[in-house]
């Protein structure tokens, strides 16, 4: 998401000669973890505060949001669970009725008030879930972004 940001905003923050960091996965413009709940507040290490728009450096605090704002609840509840004996087991658990399919909109990428760019979209599809898939172990090329997180408990 972080490497999305920076195609959007055309600020690519290319490596220099002294930056030993690579950019060779392959990076989508979707954002997965909007299904966990909105808004996400992106703050980039690398800002430059003094010119913005430098486009070798990272973007100014981004956040990701509905086309009217508001907040999304997370539909994933984890909650630990006495079971007696000072046994304690972990819970998850997904609500239905609360999630992002049901939401009206299309996403914006915003910095402050200014929509940097909107109808983003969250879903993965299944050739992108398992593109990103290789640099995303945990993901297991499954497109359900929810269920991939709830597999590796």
């Amino acid at each position: 998401e972080p490497d999305a940001i920076r195609r959007i905003a055309n600020q690519s923050h290319y490596p220099t000669k002294n930056d030993n960091r690579k950019y060779v996965y392959k990076t989508i413009d979707k954002f997965p973890r909007a299904e966990f709940g909105l808004p996400i507040g992106y703050k980039f290490k690398d800002e430059n505060t003094r010119y913005p728009a430098d486009r070798h450096a990272d973007p100014a605090k981004t956040s990701l949001e509905g086309m009217e704002g508001g907040r999304l609840a997370s539909p994933l509840i984890l909650r630990p669970l006495a079971c007696g004996d000072q046994q304690y087991v972990g819970v998850a658990i997904v609500l239905e009725g609360n999630s992002l399919a049901e939401f009206p909109e299309k996403l914006v990428l915003k910095e402050g008030t200014n929509i940097v760019s909107s109808s983003l979209e969250s879903k993965l599809g299944s050739h992108e879930a398992i593109s990103i898939s290789k640099n995303h172990k945990t993901l297991k090329e499954n497109p359900n972004i929810l269920q991939a997180f709830l597999d590796t408990l």
